[in-house]
């Protein structure tokens, strides 16, 4: 039972040591600082529109509840300490992601895109059409519980479904890809230049799915599914 909160404890303490740090290093290099000064005025011209405040305000709360219950109280049953071989910790990390990005896939495409209601729901989301940093929070309540329910199912279903237990640490850069990618998708990033051209690329491509609502790039994390069912744009 020890060792059980003690992994929780450690996903979650890493993971916030690690995004402070992130935060740091954004700050102290220019072309990055930059980018988030841009992003932080997008985002208090937006917060100044009365239609933002509640609803960052309710998905803020469905986050806090939902992401760390899933670090500290779920994904422990299903992690250890112990070593394991070097693949183990990328394959683990990608049949995660495979299997989350699998059932978001079809529901962004099928219901999102494709539902009368749903539709309506997601709406909200779209109404950025050149999203910044906030809007990845300005999403339907409903559409955040069910993206953050689809990850406890990936993460519950492959830990069922693999030999072994998940090594904690690929819990974390799992759990950290997954809440970082998400919020670049949605700034506007506009830096040229390797390394930072890749977060342009990532950024870029997420914004073409916001032009309207009948574009692709339905996948979230990685665009395996896009580029397999020929939605990749």
């Amino acid at each position: 039972m020890l060792e059980y909160f003690l992994e929780g404890f450690t996903m979650f303490a890493v993971m916030t040591i690690l995004i402070m740090l992130s935060r740091t290093v954004i700050r102290k290099v220019p072309v990055l600082a930059e980018s988030r000064r841009f992003n932080l005025e997008e985002d208090r011209k937006r917060m100044e529109k009365s239609k933002y405040p509640p609803i960052i305000k309710q998905n803020q709360l469905i986050g806090l509840l939902m992401f760390p219950t899933l670090i500290l109280f779920v994904t422990p049953y299903f992690t250890s300490f112990e070593a394991l071989p070097w693949w183990r910790y990328i394959t683990d990390i990608l049949a995660v992601y495979l299997v989350y990005d699998f059932m978001y896939y079809l529901v962004h495409r099928f219901l999102f895109h494709g539902n009368k209601f749903f539709k309506r729901i997601h709406g909200l989301h779209h109404q950025a059409r050149n999203p910044s940093h906030i809007d990845a929070q300005y999403v339907h309540p409903l559409e955040t519980f069910m993206g953050l329910a689809m990850l406890w199912i990936a993460v519950i279903a492959v830990g069922f479904l693999i030999p072994g237990d998940f090594h904690v640490a690929s819990m974390i850069v799992c759990f950290l890809v997954y809440s970082q990618i998400n919020i670049l998708n949605h700034a506007d990033v506009q830096i040229q230049g390797f390394p930072y051209s890749i977060a342009t690329w990532i950024s870029r491509k997420h914004h073409n799915h916001h032009i309207d609502m009948s574009h692709g790039n339905y996948a979230t994390i990685i665009l395996f599914y896009d580029w397999m069912f020929g939605t990749f744009e």
